[in-house]
């Protein structure tokens, strides 16, 4: 007989069918997680494709003061900030282009990741073929985030131009993020 009636054991699954729904739930989200980062790192592989083929169209310009053509870009400035932050030291010279493409394609891979976990709990977020994904990412990071920590100039000393390019290049972005993302769920959950 149970002495405490008010305790119930309402937390636990009612059946061993429910038990085996919720972790079905949540091998879907590792899996929608793990999924997700693979697409978000092809996602970036695209991006930069697309980011290179653009800078080859474009005639070189003058550095305008904010480090945009000088290599202090700012996935070079958040390499820097936190490499100080962890070891108290900046990044070497020579090592700043391969740091700011670690920060470039670590971002890119964990924000596939919260893209794909997104996915397996609102299936609506995906929709749109990763284009909303693409806008909301480069709204939040190279307009708000960027600025906001110093890492980028405010958006206003910008020429939109620059806007443009750093929102195509994340269109590009959702969207073969998101490709990826359906493809690689198509072939390791056998369906969509």
């Amino acid at each position: 007989m149970d002495r405490h009636p008010e305790y119930t054991h309402s937390h636990l699954p009612a059946s061993s069918e429910e038990a085996e729904n919720i972790n079905a739930a949540g091998n879907r989200l590792w899996l929608g997680i793990a999924i997700g980062a693979l697409a978000g790192l092809g996602g970036t592989i695209v991006m930069t494709q697309f980011q290179n083929a653009m800078s080859s169209l474009a005639k070189p310009k003058e550095n305008n003061g904010n480090g945009e053509n000088s290599g202090e870009n700012a996935t070079v400035r958040t390499a820097d900030a936190v490499t100080k932050l962890v070891t108290g030291r900046e990044v070497a010279d020579d090592h700043k282009v391969f740091a700011g493409q670690m920060v470039h394609y670590s971002f890119g891979t964990a924000m596939g990741a919260v893209y794909g976990a997104m996915s397996e709990i609102r299936p609506a977020s995906s929709a749109g073929m990763g284009l909303p994904f693409g806008t909301a990412l480069w709204l939040a990071a190279d307009e708000a985030a960027l600025p906001a920590l110093g890492l980028s100039g405010p958006p206003r000393s910008f020429p939109v131009r620059t806007h443009v390019y750093g929102f195509a290049s994340h269109l590009v972005y959702g969207a073969s993020t998101e490709l990826f993302r359906k493809g690689l769920r198509r072939l390791l959950m056998g369906r969509e």
